[in-house]
């Protein structure tokens, strides 16, 4: 069961939403070094920390996000099984209680699992969708059945989608798994696109709710984005 979580933000402009992430959670909070993309010196402290290859440029907010992630995945590795939320996570009323429905008998593979699903993305369940070692999908048809990324569950099913990192459970061996990954591959695309290519090429087993059973979080897409505001660099 999930004990302690973490909230990645750089700022108080959300304090807000942050707050009433607190309060609907009775769980341990962690407080975490998030990396702010604005900040050229913590970026290069970042940088020089872990020593990834970077393959092109990025959003400095991006660099900011992927340096937080594996920061929280350190931890993770250490200390256990963590809990991430993006600072503009909306949880939904009685989350925990759901939370914990939902995670009743997890597959012993579960490295991640990604509790949002954006609303453009839950059709992919029900399509016969390959990969290339790379994660990248092609969609030869829909199914005439049971979803290829059914796994016997009755509320979680194999990652179908192919971005957002809004929330996001890491286990001790997952979060492992995934620096021993990123150190593989490199920088080489967004964080939340990264983690879902990771799973859709086979390197890790990635989870999340099916269609049905996406009521955890929800999200405002017209909040300005902290990330993708920021500019591209080369760092």
């Amino acid at each position: 069961m999930i004990e302690q979580y973490t909230i990645f933000s750089i700022d108080e402009t959300r304090q807000q939403n942050k707050q009433a992430i607190r309060s609907a959670l009775s769980l341990k909070e962690v407080q975490l070094d998030c990396v702010n993309g604005n900040d050229p010196d913590a970026l290069e402290k970042a940088k020089e920390k872990w020593g990834i290859t970077i393959t092109s440029p990025f959003k400095r907010g991006e660099y900011g996000i992927w340096y937080s992630t594996l920061n929280a995945l350190e931890y993770a590795a250490t200390n256990g099984s963590l809990l991430t939320f993006e600072d503009d996570a909306i949880l939904t009323l009685g989350f925990q209680a759901i939370l914990e429905k939902y995670l009743i008998d997890l597959p012993r593979s579960v490295d991640f699992i990604s509790l949002f699903v954006p609303e453009n993305q839950k059709h992919d369940y029900n399509y016969d969708i390959s990969y290339n070692n790379g994660g990248v999908p092609f969609w030869p048809g829909q199914v005439r059945g049971e979803s290829k990324f059914e796994v016997g569950h009755p509320y979680l099913a194999r990652v179908y989608q192919t971005y957002s990192c809004v929330a996001q459970i890491y286990t001790q061996k997952g979060a492992q798994r995934l620096i021993k990954r990123a150190r593989v591959t490199g920088i080489n695309q967004p964080i939340d696109c990264w983690l879902m290519a990771q799973a859709h090429g086979g390197y890790i087993n990635g989870y999340a709710p099916k269609p049905q059973y996406c009521n955890l979080i929800d999200y405002n897409w017209d909040n300005e984005t902290t990330i993708h505001k920021t500019e591209w660099i080369l760092l």
